[in-house]
Parts: structure tokens; sequence; C-alpha cells
């Protein structure tokens, strides 16, 4: 009888540990909430925003995540923006917070009345921009990079890098 119990609290104990742990080591999934209301798309200009939940604190690894998203699920692919000669591209990322959620069923903050937008929260959430645009005076000619801020969970500032992906215009 007192084996069985010993055998039962031991099991009890060992699935315990086995989901204390598992939720400590377990990474959150990446997810982005591309928002279609904040869209401008002109012949000349075309703006993105995406908001960002769980992305990396490493800078290397988060360049990669915000490229890949890019290229999968972005309007304009960077191949398509050179070809069609958009003069200005941008896609701006946000973290997924409290303060921008709000901001996935329209423009303005449903909760305030002033005009609100999502990038008045560029102290706290912002997260990165990837952007090109057309040299000045080299028409045929590009520059473009990816520009990332990693934030705390408090939204303090960590890092600052800006990496370059194209520079046509030297």
């Amino acid at each position: 009888m007192k084996t069985k119990i010993f055998i039962q609290v031991l099991f009890f104990l060992i699935v315990c540990n086995s989901c204390h742990t598992s939720k400590e080591t377990k990474d959150k999934p990446l997810r982005f909430t591309y928002l279609s209301k904040h869209l401008e798309d002109t012949n000349t200009r075309v703006k993105e925003v995406v908001l960002v939940e769980n992305p990396s604190k490493n800078s290397d690894s988060l360049k990669l995540q915000l490229l890949n998203y890019q290229e999968k699920f972005g309007r304009q692919k960077i191949k398509t923006i050179i070809e069609n000669r958009t003069k200005n591209y941008t896609m701006q990322f946000y973290y997924k917070t409290t303060n921008t959620t709000p901001f996935i069923n329209g423009t303005k903050h449903p909760d305030f009345l002033s005009n609100i937008y999502i990038y008045d929260y560029a102290d706290s959430d912002y997260l990165g921009t990837i952007y090109f645009k057309k040299c000045d005076k080299l028409i045929d000619k590009w520059v473009g990079g990816i520009y990332i801020e990693i934030r705390d969970d408090k939204g303090g500032l960590l890092n600052v890098k800006k990496y370059s992906l194209i520079n046509e215009c030297e």
C-alpha cells in the first residue's frame, strides 16, 4: 500500500515538474497581424503596417523574421518594387501590445475622442521598418535597409540596429 502511494506521489511530482518546466522553456510562437486598413498604396509610394507578437530579442534573428514576413506577405515583393519603379516603400512593424491592438480594426484609436494613430505609439511599441527608396539623383538606383529597435517587456529601449540591404546611390 505504501509503495502504491509512493508511486502515485512520485508520478504526480514528475508530471507537475514537467508541466512547470515546459511552460518556462517553451517558446511563444511568432505571430504577425497585417493592418490592412493602414495600407497606403499610390503609384509612387507603398506603406504597410504590421503588428508582431513574440519577436526575437536578437537583432540578427529579428531582421530575418521581418524580411521573411515581408517577402511572403508584403503587398509588393522587393523585386517588384524595383521593377515597378515605386519611389518609396516602407513596411513598419510594431509590437502587438494593449496600445496597438485596437488599431487592428481601424486607423484611429477607438477609445479616444482625439485622433490617435498607431504612429503615436512609436516611442514604446515601435519595432522597426523595412524601407526602399529611389536615389534622388540616380533615378534607376536604390537605397534600402531595415531599422530595428529591440525593447524590453516594459517598452524600454535595449538595442538599435540598422542594416543596409542595398545602396546604389553612392
